[in-house]
């Protein structure tokens, strides 16, 4: 999308830059219509063959009336669509569009006089006009769109002029070599992979008004280039603005080199550069990354006032120095910078960053150059931008941001989202089931794990039991086994945050405790104290302690260890005994046994019965036998 923003504002800064010296004819852009009339190949070699070919319309091959070519329309499916040789008599190539040639749209050998005006050429694979041996040639009011190699080459040429010419989409704009008197001017060369103009061993030549922008390499290369002067042109996003090898003479002022200043120029070799005008013929060139006060005036900057140049000199290069640095740019800027911000980080679903998003900020200005840029985060102030920042709170954060230029153009506002998830999840286990004393659960415990996360949301839950494998949550499940039980669950967002463990212990016992009396029922006690005993367990949880009644009383409370009970204060009579077993689950189990008192002198008697009827069975034998006894004697 930036790419496209920029694109955009290419054309749009370019247009409103040349509208005022660019003328051409509305029937030179694409699309639109013309009466073109269709014709192959063209071939002229020699002054003579004017006067026969059917491409040319009229003239006489003199200076005041020149040979015309006009109005064709050429599919170049030829490896040229135009080709002129060895020719001295002067013609012009007026309105003509030429597409798809091989080689070149245009090429003159050794050819003297020509001029090539308000003509298009389109999707050339080679060059667009090739010039090679020429002398006294003119280009103008010419576009030339998406050409393969070069839009116009010169080899071994002299007195060529290129005047209000946009070419735009090619490998280089303009190559010249071995030539000298190349003079270009009001033109607009954009979007090169090579340098937009490159020249080598070349002299005598001027390039003045002109627009050099977009290239990924070079925006002016200079090899061997001599007593040569460049004024007034504008360069505008290359890798390097201004390169100069071996070359001497040169002559700069008047400029825009819109570049960082690591950037700007590249000098090997070279001497007698030249970076200024005198202060009375308008000085220097602005660099766009250049700052400094204007608060003198004059050749010596030293005489309070301004006057559009800052006041210090600008050390280009060593033993490179533009005296009369300009303030403000050479060709009007009223477009405000062009800001796009980048987030950089580990980016994970939905657009949310794990942990901190890190914000860039790039903002370009391809001709007064950024003053200064300024961002807020959420609702906070303005500050200003001094390199990428982080932000780390969790949550959805607005960044705004904005740019504006050495001639105080300011961006319109411009926002971004960024997600940050910072926190992880929170995850808490949900018990449910009949709970009973302190942690246990009288019944199957139905276990929910529920998980929360405010930014990017839960990705998964999961959990394990009494330290068993770890698997995924899904829904809800249920314990039934008896016994204690560790339940482990954390969960994961989003962004891979993992959330602290959740533990809990819990306990379920779905078995009652074991009571038996070891007593009878209907036991008489004939003394006191009463003793009842009796036999009690729990395999789960285990007692927790007893409780018994006597004959509906209150109930006392016996510990777990004490299965017995005394009774020393009862009455004659019957009664009965109520205990109840307690585990520590809160399950009980309840037993009574019914029993009977006689404790008086009949009760002493009951108690007594089998010794006291011995000793009247034993008196009586003892009586029966003194009475036989008795009775023996007498009868002796």
């Amino acid at each position: 999308m930036a790419e496209v923003l920029e694109r955009l504002r290419t054309c749009i800064t370019a247009f409103l830059l040349i509208a005022p010296i660019v003328s051409l004819s509305l029937s030179l852009i694409p699309g639109e219509s013309i009466a073109y009339e269709h014709h192959g190949f063209i071939e002229i070699d020699g002054d003579s063959e004017f006067l026969y070919d059917d491409s040319v319309i009229s003239g006489n091959g003199t200076a005041e009336n020149p040979y015309i070519i006009s109005n064709w329309r050429i599919n170049g499916s030829y490896t040229y669509g135009i080709h002129i040789k060895n020719t001295r008599a002067c013609f012009a190539i007026k309105g003509l569009a030429i597409e798809n040639s091989s080689f070149a749209a245009i090429r003159f050998d050794n050819v003297s006089n020509g001029r090539i005006e308000d003509s298009i050429f389109l999707y050339n694979r080679g060059s667009g006009i090739y010039l090679m041996g020429t002398r006294n040639i003119t280009v103008a009011n010419c576009r030339l769109y998406s050409t393969g190699s070069t839009a116009i080459l010169i080899g071994d040429s002299e007195g060529v002029n290129i005047d209000n010419v946009l070419a735009r989409d090619m490998g280089k704009a303009v190559y010249a070599e071995h030539s000298s008197s190349i003079n270009m001017a009001d033109c607009v060369f954009e979007n090169a992979t090579s340098a937009i103009i490159s020249m080598s061993h070349v002299r005598n030549s001027k390039i003045q008004d002109s627009i050099l922008r977009n290239s990924v390499f070079k925006g002016l290369e200079l090899i061997s280039v001599n007593d040569t002067e460049f004024a007034g042109n504008a360069i505008v996003n290359a890798s390097t603005g201004i390169y100069l090898y071996d070359s001497h003479m040169l002559y700069f002022h008047g400029n825009m080199i819109c570049l960082s200043r690591a950037a700007q120029v590249q000098a090997t070799l070279s001497s007698s550069i030249k970076w200024n005008a005198t202060y009375a013929q308008g000085g220097g060139n602005y660099w766009s990354d250049y700052f400094g006060p204007d608060l003198y005036k004059g050749a010596a900057q030293d005489i309070p006032g301004s006057d559009g140049i800052i006041d210090q000199a600008f050390v280009i290069l060593l033993g490179n120095v533009d005296s009369y640095p300009l303030l403000r740019p050479t060709l009007p800027d009223t477009l405000p910078p062009l800001s796009v911000a980048y987030v950089l980080g580990e980016k994970r679903a939905g657009s949310w960053y794990k942990s901190f998003a890190i914000v860039v900020i790039n903002s370009t200005d391809d001709f007064s150059g950024v003053l200064n840029v300024t961002y807020s985060i959420d609702s906070e102030p303005y500050v200003e931008y001094k390199g990428s920042f982080m932000v780390s709170n969790s949550g959805e954060h607005i960044i705004r941001f904005r740019a504006a230029d050495r001639m105080l153009n300011c961006e319109i506002e411009k926002t971004i989202v960024v997600r940050v998830d910072s926190s992880p999840p929170v995850t808490e286990i949900v018990l449910d089931g009949i709970e009973g004393q302190g942690d246990w659960y009288l019944s199957p415990v139905t276990v929910i794990i529920n998980a929360t996360d405010n930014e990017s949301g839960v990705a998964s839950i999961w959990y394990s039991i009494d330290a068993g494998s770890t698997a995924q949550y899904s829904s809800f499940f249920t314990l039934s086994d008896e016994g204690y039980h560790n339940l482990v669950a954390y969960s994961i967002d989003m962004v891979g945050n993992t959330g602290a463990i959740d533990l809990v212990q819990t306990s379920i016992d779905l078995t009652y405790p074991e009571l038996s009396i070891n007593e009878v029922n209907g036991t008489l006690f004939t003394s006191l104290p009463v003793r009842i005993t009796w036999a009690a367990s729990d395999a789960v949880s285990g007692l927790d302690h007893f409780e018994v009644s006597v004959d509906g009383e209150s109930l006392i409370r016996l510990p777990p260890a004490r299965k017995q009970y005394e009774m020393s204060s009862l009455s004659d009579g019957d009664h009965v005994l109520t205990v109840i077993a307690f585990d520590k689950a809160g399950h009980l189990i309840q037993k009574e046994i019914s029993f009977k008192v006689q404790a008086g002198i009949a009760g002493i008697l009951i108690s007594n019965m089998a010794t006291i009827i011995s000793l009247i069975v034993l008196i009586a034998v003892i009586i029966f036998a003194v009475i036989v006894r008795n009775r023996r004697k007498r009868r002796r």
